[in-house]
């Protein structure tokens, strides 16, 4: 393994902050390193407020400014309390306890340090330089500290949103959880990459978002269900209107149900005719062949990447917004994932859907994982519904359900529906109550998914 370079210069800064710490004393160094800690927790509570006025996307420019706004306040907090620790310090060494001040200040120097690495190692894992990101997840120093410590304080959690020059969510909230040794991608010649593109490149569609502003959005889709989409909740959140593509053309959609914490959408598209793909029976595993499919920087040819599955495995990260914890079910893959690659399918050698790209960098993907877990009905989980009572409710039964309600939901098109936040329908013995949900700058209709519906012939009229 190649040495990590964050690693020796933060031994080579260990020395040189213990030495420091014999001269200026312990004292003074608690109260410049408590500033620099309440400087770092007010400025990643300010910086996305600030930045986010002036910049509505993701990206460099957003990050560079998150980032450095951080910094100042950081450097302006270590400021103030290095002022007072030097009062401090000349009280201490007037009492005549000037030598244990000093013995304590090396511990202390070095304790400060790490403090500080601690704070800033979720922030930096995220970017925006990703060399210096690369070098954050692979410490071995950041990797004893997150298993020595606990996750830092939500707020500096929170700043990372804005430093994924992607757009993708948190996949991981402490950054020592994306190293994983990947297995080499197979070659395109192998029978699996050959039988899971042929199978997902006529079901992988390309999706447009677009909102107030004239802000415009693209990522990738596939269809389970003729007349629907899976794609990811961060492609479609926010956007007033949404059109699939597909080799029939442009069609309109809507989103019917969108969950951020697994960061997956459903989108009824009555005009779309790709033919369905299935999901895999079982979860795949390390060392399963496939292939990824999408639309990266929102191009209108797909892309098609041979993929092997490094790990599958439990990942506490963040929802799309940067809002709370989440644990999803992921896999990581060993091929590049880029921006518009976002909710296109890992299609396995058997031709089905083993799960939903949603993150990534240069270096690996991460998908949406089939549930390992639970009940057969329930692998594909959603968060509690409306009046649900902490219930989940599976993916593949929300798109039922929706199938359940097109007549009803779909008359004409999606832009003539005519449905209304509060509105109730029937839909066979189960009442479906329609909600209104903001999201950024546009406001998207979506309906509260309900229990499983066996019976898909029912006919859905209004309450």
């Amino acid at each position: 393994m190649a040495p990590n370079l964050l690693d020796a210069v933060l031994v080579l800064l260990l020395v040189y902050v213990a030495l420091r710490g014999w001269r200026q004393g312990a004292v003074s160094q608690i109260a410049a390193f408590g500033g620099l800690a309440l400087g770092l927790l007010a400025g990643a509570w300010a910086a996305p407020r600030i930045v986010g006025l002036f910049v509505s996307e993701p990206g460099p420019t957003t990050a560079l400014l998150t980032v450095g706004l951080v910094l100042v306040v950081a450097l302006v907090g270590q400021g103030l309390g290095l002022g007072i620790g030097l009062r401090l310090r000349r009280a201490a060494r007037s009492a005549g306890i000037g030598r244990i001040d000093r013995s304590v200040g090396v511990a202390a120097g070095a304790a400060g340090l790490l403090f500080v690495v601690w704070l800033l190692s979720t922030v930096l894992a995220q970017g925006p330089i990703p060399a210096l990101a690369r070098q954050v997840r692979g410490s071995e120093v950041v990797r004893a500290l997150d298993a020595a410590l606990p996750p830092p304080p939500d707020v500096l959690g929170r700043i990372s949103a804005f430093l994924d020059d992607q757009g993708f969510p948190q996949v991981f909230v402490q950054p020592g959880g994306g190293g994983i040794a990947a297995p080499p991608v197979p070659s395109t010649a192998t029978e699996a990459v050959r039988s899971a593109a042929a199978a997902g490149q006529p079901s992988t569609v390309r999706i447009r978002a677009s909102g107030c502003g004239g802000i415009v959005g693209s990522g990738s889709g596939f269809v389970p269900h003729a007349g629907f989409v899976v794609t990811n909740a961060h492609v479609v959140a926010g956007f007033s209107r949404l059109t699939v593509h597909d080799s029939a053309g442009e069609h309109d959609a809507v989103a019917i149900h969108v969950d951020p914490a697994l960061d997956l959408a459903v989108l009824a598209a009555p005009g779309v005719g790709a033919p369905a793909i299935g999901w895999a029976s079982v979860p795949a595993v390390r060392g399963v062949e496939g292939v990824t499919l999408g639309f990266p920087g929102g191009r209108s040819e797909m892309v098609v990447r041979p993929a092997t599955v490094v790990a599958d495995l439990d990942a506490i990260g963040r929802d799309i917004y940067g809002d709370r914890r989440v644990r999803r079910e992921i896999i990581a893959l060993s091929t590049s994932v880029e921006r518009g690659d976002s909710g296109g399918p890992f299609v396995t050698g058997d031709g089905l859907v083993g799960g939903v790209v949603f993150a990534g960098d240069p270096s690996g993907g991460t998908a949406c994982a089939r549930r390992r877990r639970g009940p057969p009905g329930r692998r594909w989980g959603h968060p509690p519904q409306p009046g649900g009572g902490g219930r989940r409710v599976p993916l593949l039964a929300a798109t039922e359900a929706a199938r359940c309600q097109e007549t009803v939901t779909w008359p004409a098109s999606p832009a003539t529906a005519g449905r209304a936040p509060g509105d109730v329908a029937m839909c066979g013995k189960e009442k479906r109550t329609w909600h209104s949900s903001r999201a950024g700058c546009g406001t998207m209709t979506r309906r509260s998914p309900g229990p499983p519906i066996s019976s898909g012939g029912a006919r859905c009229s209004p309450v």
